[in-house]
């Protein structure tokens, strides 16, 4: 290793400082630094492995590995590659990217039962190699990202640090239970042992596809309990993606009241198709709960809405509806 490089050892760096800067190899700039691969050593913290590095249009990418840097600063990064041709690749496809597969991602923040999102990454280099050490929270982070220096200024003689050390974290993709490539990359906590209020609270955060990976993952009586827990629309959204038959089970675990109130969030012959894997014992009470409450919907139903027809201009009805909406009680949609 290059004697330039050792003497950087005990430097640290934010992730959003060194991204973009240029690389160089020899004297002639080859490219900005766009993301770095990192791996899981069995030690505490992750270590760089390689860089990987973004060129102008019409060039591939560079992948190099962090042996062949001479120095490493936030003014630029030095590498001894000879013919850049032979490191013109894509990054292996199970490398971890650190900027994309970590930064503004969300995080479960299980003490508070809360989800916070990952705005920089603090990097720490030791005897000659580059850790992963801590993930910021802090808005200030994300401000400086977006170079408002004054904002960026003023929460942070308000906002309580946030920066959590990389071995509270843990990558999704490591949890033996999941598979496939989930963009909610690090959890502080397996979601196995969320309670399920919470964890309906960060199925509702993800994109779908991600969701039903999630989701398909849990426990028979986890999954049933969460189920419960989800706002309706995602019900509707995730049960459509599911088997029909493992819905019934899912159905079957809790009470009547509790099956007929996500039933009746379903379109009917949807509803009417996962009833008939049903149990047979509780089927009858949870259609009469389910013909009561359609009852009831029809009794608050009401004919009196303003609608504007499907030609109509947003500006035109925009104009219009002051107007309109004047002796009206309660316009609650538009």
């Amino acid at each position: 290793m290059n004697a330039v490089l050792e003497n950087k050892k005990d430097q640290q760096f934010f992730l959003s400082d060194i991204i973009g800067r240029k690389v160089v190899n020899g004297k002639k700039k080859i490219g900005k630094l766009a993301d770095l691969v990192i791996k899981e050593n069995g030690g505490k913290f992750p270590v760089v492995t390689h860089l990987y590095v973004g060129r102008s249009f019409g060039y591939p990418p560079l992948v190099i590995e962090w042996e062949k840097i001479t120095s490493f600063s936030l003014k630029e990064i030095t590498v001894n590659i000879g013919d850049v041709a032979d490191y013109a690749k894509d990054p292996a496809d199970d490398a971890i990217l650190l900027k994309d597969y970590v930064l503004d991602k969300k995080v479960l923040d299980v003490e508070e039962r809360d989800i916070d999102v990952v705005y920089d990454i603090l990097l720490s280099m030791k005897n000659n190699n580059l850790y992963v050490c801590d993930v910021d929270f802090s808005k200030q982070r994300l401000y400086k990202r977006m170079h408002l220096r004054f904002l960026a200024k003023t929460v942070a003689d308000v906002e309580e640090k946030k920066m959590v050390s990389w071995t509270y974290i843990q990558p999704l993709e490591n949890l033996s239970s999941f598979k496939g490539d989930i963009k909610l990359n690090i959890l502080k906590e397996k979601l196995s042992n969320l309670p399920p209020v919470d964890l309906a609270d960060v199925l509702e955060e993800m994109d779908h596809e991600q969701r039903v990976r999630v989701f398909d993952q849990l426990t028979e009586t986890k999954a049933s309990d969460t189920l419960e827990e989800i706002n309706p629309t995602v019900q509707r959204a995730l049960i459509a993606s599911l088997d029909e038959k493992k819905v019934a089970k899912l159905l079957n675990v809790m009470t009547p009241g509790q099956a007929a109130d996500i039933l009746s969030v379903l379109p009917v012959p949807e509803a009417e198709t996962i009833m008939k894997s049903m149990a047979k014992e509780n089927l009858a009470k949870i259609q009469d709960i389910l013909h009561h409450h359609h009852e009831s919907i029809v009794n608050l139903a009401t004919r009196k809405f303003l609608a504007y027809p499907p030609d109509e201009t947003v500006l035109k009805a925009e104009e219009d509806y002051p107007k309109d909406a004047a002796d009206k009680d309660e316009v609650m949609y538009l």
